[in-house]
């Protein structure tokens, strides 16, 4: 079992989702096992960086089904961490870590085939 995290660093997770995303290049296979690396550590600013790499904003229809897996369980981890830190509920969390995504700026992430399983 671990502590959960400080406010500060909620507030510094939050931060991290409204950045711009860097587009990772190569194979999905190896990118995925780094996403699922950081989302193991069970450090709240990684899980966020891996949020914001995977938001594909509205179109999540865009992104493959492992993207789609990894992005629904690094965001199911954050709304129960920002829930229990700030004792609000996790519609309430969710609201905020979506007000976070939707301020952060597209960038070119691979589609289609490259980002295939």
């Amino acid at each position: 079992m671990r502590k959960l995290s400080e406010p500060a660093v909620i507030n510094q997770a939050l931060e991290i989702l409204s950045g711009k995303a860097r587009a990772k290049r190569g194979m999905w296979n190896r990118r995925a096992a780094d996403y699922q690396e950081r989302i193991s550590t069970g450090q709240l600013t990684a899980v966020a960086e891996v949020l914001r790499d995977l938001n594909r904003g509205p179109q999540p229809e865009e992104a493959s089904y492992s993207e789609r897996q990894i992005f629904e369980g690094a965001l199911d981890f954050m709304v129960k961490e920002i829930a229990a830190v700030r004792q609000i509920t996790e519609t309430e969390a969710r609201k905020l870590i979506e007000q976070g995504l939707a301020g952060a700026p597209r960038s070119s992430i691979p589609t289609g085939s490259e980002a295939a399983v």
